[in-house]
């Protein structure tokens, strides 16, 4: 008897600290949360924040709304401590006073949020979390400091230190391919044999990262085509009936597609650390390659080109957004083919010239190269004659160039001057007398149709 009483016991204590009693009556979001950051004990922490990520999951939208509007609220910074804390530290910066303004300045959020993630499995939850609030926040702008928690603690949680870059071959694990055939953002794989044409021929590479907490979920890939010379098209990188060449005879390496996985993770930069690991890679396998390059799509192209308001441009718009609906539904690309000279010069200007109101470029794409270091080196037309290349681009491709000698001093003066570093090919389209120019449109009109909000 007293055994069993022991165990009835024992197995009932281990129930209250897993907040599972089952005379207990569910808690609130709000109270999961308020006991968590107050709870000392590891073990019980765990399971408390198993609990509230279980609660968040199973709460409908308008519930977990109220959940971030009251991290929002409730659970900021007290900028009033922070203020009197940074006045007492002026005064006195004793060690004592720094770890007592350190610690105000981090919000109870994102403390709450450091102890969630610890959770068994808890890092794909909270990147879904994320995505949630991302989703909200498109109409509540008020949860933006939310985000920047989210944001410090996965550029912390996601440290390049702690990923790990492997190779993607047809050899790999089913359940990885079937992912990288799902989040495939740029150009879509249509099925296993689509994905065996990118992965298994010997001039084909693919490169993903991974966390140690999720080690088989790929967080951001990319997909490398060896060639000989810079590819004008993607139609040549992905044609069914190409002939592979051997990796020894190829001297550049293009990237054709860089695909971020989960949406939870948008705005960490997970892809300027891959390239540049991927180039490091592949230099030291294939010392033959000269040149790392991108064929890069134009993603909003389309989009501003259609709110040209220029009087003096818009025949020549509207006669290319026509040209380009007529080749979706016909795919007579004829009417295009004879324009390429206007495509092309109408892009190089977009991408160099038209800017955001904070002074950065545009085009998203053109963002994150140019930040990479990176220079915009051509541009070709009728590179991506898809349906989604032909709605979104008017079917025009960019080619960024990895020049590791001069990365950092193209990024330099991107991040400090704005400099859009490109190739005198771009100069030379950029310039009154290239073929188009003569139609009125000036480097000053540009600034003026290109100016306008995202």
């Amino acid at each position: 008897m007293r055994t069993g009483a022991f165990l009835h016991d024992l197995v009932g204590s281990i129930f209250d600290r897993a907040g599972v009693q089952a005379d207990r009556p569910p808690r609130s979001l709000a109270d999961l949360c308020l006991e968590l950051i107050s709870n000392r004990d590891e073990t019980e922490s765990l399971q408390i924040a198993k609990a509230v990520l279980d609660t968040y999951e199973a709460a409908p939208d308008a519930d977990r709304l109220a959940f971030f509007t009251m991290l929002a609220a409730e659970w900021d910074l007290d900028a009033r401590a922070v203020e009197e804390l940074s006045r007492q530290y002026r005064r006195d910066p004793s060690a004592e006073n720094f770890d007592r303004l350190t610690k105000s300045a981090q919000s109870q959020r994102a403390r709450l949020l450091r102890l969630l993630i610890r959770a068994r499995d808890a890092t794909q939850r909270m990147v879904g979390m994320r995505n949630d609030l991302l989703r909200m926040s498109r109409d509540h702008p008020a949860l933006g400091p939310v985000d920047a928690d989210f944001v410090q603690l996965f550029g912390m949680w996601f440290d390049r230190a702690l990923l790990e870059m492997r190779p993607i071959s047809w050899d790999t694990s089913a359940e990885v391919l079937s992912k990288i055939i799902r989040y495939e953002a740029v150009h879509s794989i249509e099925d296993w044999d689509d994905l065996r044409r990118r992965v298994q021929p010997s001039d084909r590479r693919c490169f993903a990262f991974f966390h140690p907490t999720m080690p088989n979920e790929p967080i951001v890939f990319v997909a490398v085509a060896l060639c000989n010379g810079v590819p004008g098209s993607i139609q040549d990188i992905l044609s069914d009936d190409r002939n592979p060449q051997t990796a020894e005879g190829a001297d550049t390496a293009a990237f054709y597609s860089i695909s971020n996985c989960l949406p939870g993770l948008q705005g960490i930069p997970f892809g300027n650390s891959l390239i540049k690991q991927v180039v490091v890679e592949l230099s030291a396998a294939h010392p033959n390659l000269k040149s790392f390059v991108t064929l890069s799509p134009l993603p909003k192209f389309a989009h501003y080109v259609a709110r040209i308001g220029n009087e003096a441009e818009r025949p020549l718009v509207d006669t290319l957004l026509e040209d380009s609906a007529r080749a979706v539904e016909t795919g007579d690309l004829q009417a295009l083919t004879a324009q390429a000279g206007d495509l092309t010069v109408l892009a190089a200007r977009y991408l160099v010239e038209g800017k955001r109101e904070n002074g950065q470029p545009l085009d998203p794409v053109a963002r994150f190269h140019l930040r990479n270091g990176a220079s915009v080196d051509d541009l070709h037309a009728l590179a991506d004659t898809s349906e989604k290349g032909l709605q979104n681009a008017l079917n025009v491709m960019v080619t960024y160039r990895y020049d590791t000698a001069r990365l950092e001093e193209n990024r330099q003066r991107f991040l400090n001057h704005g400099v859009v570093a490109r190739s005198s090919r771009i100069d030379a389209l950029l310039s009154p007398t290239a073929p188009g120019a003569q139609r009125g449109r000036s480097g000053r009109t540009l600034r003026l149709i290109f100016s306008n909000k995202e």
